[in-house]
């Protein structure tokens, strides 16, 4: 339950009451002049119920508290109105010579704030209902923002080319609701900002299909930072996009403009379509060049594309979410560092879309220019159990690995798919220093490998299986008493070693195998062969 901040003002000192001002309930007259008046006259200004129509936007000020009685009191803009509904009172300067200055303890609390927009074809970006530029100690509590054209919550140190030397700090959204017609921009977008709570908030029906998502954490250069942000406990119902964190693809590398940033407890519900504003990221939860992100205890069901994605980030922690009912994948791994994809579940069922793919877990490298030339290294892909209700699973893998991986662990349960984990889609998808122990029972096909790169082995047939680190499993020819010795692998108690040739059967009846006792496995020809020989260790 998330904390309500409470100011002085609150509980103490003058309200302004804008009947007073002379602003009508009725919605018939404009109220904005009124309005304004009374927000220039005190701190608390309240909204008995009624409408209150304005034709303009309005300008809050330092320690001002605007509440009412909840969704009875409305304060809505004329139809369609190219009007931010709430922006700051103070004086910008330019980006490059930004003035000092911030808005300092302001409340929302109890009220709608109603943009009014409904013509797709009057859309404009930068139109937001409520601005936050420089905002410290900010409350919204318990505020419906209705049918928005931009952001329904835009916080940043910047807007449209002018700005303040004060980022965003202390920033509380908390019980809010956020109701569109799928045509805004973003529920909340936040710019720059430190200590950010998004806390129990409902989003419904937000987002364009060209936008980020109902909150978009999104700096617009590498210089701006997003720091010590929590998402917890909020619903999405029937929204476009995601929760994303990203950076411009065209920036450098870097880990240190979105960090410290968590996704908690979050329910999201039958998304309508994913967003290509992050193309390689389409997921319910997108996550692209941040530091230290927790994402746990979610449930995300009916995904049109992805559960998650995580790209070009470092020290993911990815732990007891669940991932239903979605069409494409359960979760995309691309080029990370130092992570863990722990203890989640993940069911897919791609019959609604008619997907061919799918997958659980997919490490990727998709065509990326990465940093380390790696879709993951460091960390484990532990406890993840992955299940496919696909009817049809052809093509279909519990974990797909296309990328090059380093010093990884991987384990858990894979049921239901075509094949259990499926290496090396992409002709350089490689791995090093890898552990890999599943339990897997699969439809049809044994773990396969489509191009042979450097390390590991793969087993051919089904059950739990143990893999070695850093073995040659190819040979491209025998001749007669050469032995080849495969070592670095773990002592196995029980065993069983498969020796197989491409194009040919019968390479197991010429060679001699000695199973592993001490970490190697001895092959010695019987006679001469050539062609591509490959083995195959499974601990039953």
């Amino acid at each position: 339950m998330a904390l309500t901040k409470v100011h002085q003002r609150m509980i103490a000192g003058a309200s302004a009451n804008v009947l007073d001002f002379g602003a009508d309930p009725t919605g018939v007259s404009d109220s904005k002049d009124p309005i304004q008046a009374a927000l220039n006259s005190q701190d608390a200004v309240y909204f008995p119920a009624g409408t209150y129509r304005i034709s303009g936007g309005l300008l809050y000020n330092s320690n001002n508290f605007i509440y009412g009685d909840g969704d009875a009191s409305v304060i809505r803009l004329d139809n369609n109105t190219n009007a931010n509904m709430f922006f700051p009172n103070i004086t910008l300067g330019t980006e490059v010579s930004p003035t000092n200055v911030s808005v300092d303890n302001v409340s929302f609390k109890d009220i709608c704030l109603d943009q009014n927009f409904t013509d797709p074809a009057q859309w404009s970006e930068p139109i937001m209902t409520l601005v936050a530029v420089s905002a410290k100690n900010m409350v919204v509590e318990n505020v419906h923002f209705k049918n928005p054209e931009g952001d329904c919550i835009y916080v940043s140190w910047s807007y449209g080319g002018q700005a303040s030397s004060v980022p965003p700090y202390d920033i509380d959204i908390s019980n809010c609701r956020f109701s569109g017609n799928n045509i805004n921009r973003n529920g909340i977008s936040v710019v720059t900002g430190n200590q950010i709570r998004i806390i129990g908030n409902h989003f419904y029906k937000m987002t364009k299909t060209d936008m980020p998502g109902p909150i978009d954490l999104e700096p617009n250069v590498i210089t701006e930072t997003i720091t010590n942000v929590t998402i917890a406990s909020n619903t999405f119902d029937q929204c476009h996009g995601s929760v994303t964190t990203y950076i411009p693809s065209s920036d450098p590398l870097t880990y240190n403009s979105i960090k410290n940033v968590s996704i908690i407890g979050n329910v999201f519900d039958e998304q309508i379509a994913d967003s290509p504003y992050v193309p390689e990221a389409q997921a319910y939860i997108a996550v692209y060049n941040a530091k230290n992100v927790t994402v746990s205890g979610n449930c995300l069901y009916g995904a049109r594309d992805l559960g998650m994605a995580f790209s070009r980030s470092y020290g993911i922690v990815c732990s007891n979410n669940t991932i239903l009912n979605t069409n494409l994948g359960g979760i995309r791994i691309l080029d990370i560092f130092e992570s863990k994809i722990d203890n989640n579940y993940i069911e897919i069922k791609n019959d609604q879309y008619n997907s061919t793919d799918c997958y659980g877990i997919d490490i990727d490298t998709a065509g990326l220019v990465l940093a380390n030339n790696h879709a993951m290294v460091g960390g484990s892909l532990s406890g993840n159990t992955i299940v496919s209700t696909a009817s049809t699973p052809t093509n279909n893998s519990g974990i797909l690995m296309q990328g090059n991986v380093t010093d990884l662990t991987i384990d858990g349960i894979v049921r239901g798919f075509a094949l259990g984990l499926y290496w090396g889609k992409r002709t350089d998808a490689i791995g090093t220093d890898l552990k890999i122990d599943l339990d897997v029972t699969q439809n049809t096909t044994a773990i396969t490998k489509s191009s042979w790169g450097v390390g590991g082995v793969y087993p051919s047939t089904l059950g739990k299986f143990n893999l070695g680190r850093d073995v040659t499993y190819g040979q491209s020819s025998f001749s007669a008493s050469t032995t080849k010795d495969i070592t670095g692998l773990p002592v196995l108690t029980t065993s069983i070693l498969t020796v197989s040739r491409t194009g040919s059967t019968g390479a197991a009846n010429n060679l001699t195998i000695e199973c592993p006792t001490d970490g190697t496995v001895r092959v010695t020809s019987t006679a001469s062969e050539s062609g591509s020989f490959v083995w195959n260790i499974v601990d039953l």
